[in-house]
């Protein structure tokens, strides 16, 4: 049975936390912090995805799952020129992953969307 609200959000605390930790150990480690940027998803807390996800792509230019998680977390703050060109790259690094191809075609309907607004 899945685990209550409750349960899950102080569960991936807990992960945020012992992740914070094991980066302040190896600090180099991009896939520690695609891992955090995973989890702070699951928080809907988006800038520190972002931010994580950009410090992954710094130290690891082609870890696909980096651009994933930036594309996600850009997407939920309706900035979905950044999101798209974020799935691009992803997509280029890892064009086996369908998440990519659908995530564009999700920003692109919302670009399409906002440019029908401005019209």
């Amino acid at each position: 049975a899945p685990l209550p609200t409750q349960n899950r959000l102080d569960l991936n605390v807990a992960l945020t936390l012992v992740l914070a930790q094991a980066i302040k150990i190896a600090p180099q480690a991009a896939d520690l912090l695609v891992s955090r940027a995973a989890v702070n998803l699951k928080l809907d807390d988006f800038t520190s995805a972002i931010a994580d996800a950009n410090k992954a792509i710094e130290l690891d230019p082609t870890n696909s799952k980096a651009f994933l998680r930036k594309g996600v977390a850009c997407f939920n703050m309706e900035e979905f020129v950044t999101a798209k060109a974020a799935f691009e790259q992803g997509k280029q690094l890892d064009s086996a992953n369908g998440q990519f191809k659908t995530w564009i075609r999700k920003c692109n309907a919302e670009i399409e969307d906002e440019m029908a607004c401005e019209e």
